[in-house]
């Protein structure tokens, strides 16, 4: 694997973290319906 640009590993690290959060939202909702 290439080793990434600086920039393109800080907004791949930003985008992935996002999507966690965004995962972790989603269980928090279906913890509620249930």
């Amino acid at each position: 694997m290439a080793p990434l640009p600086f920039g393109a590993n800080k907004i791949s690290a930003k985008i992935s973290g996002r999507l966690k959060k965004m995962k972790k939202a989603g269980e928090d909702e279906v913890d509620m319906r249930t």
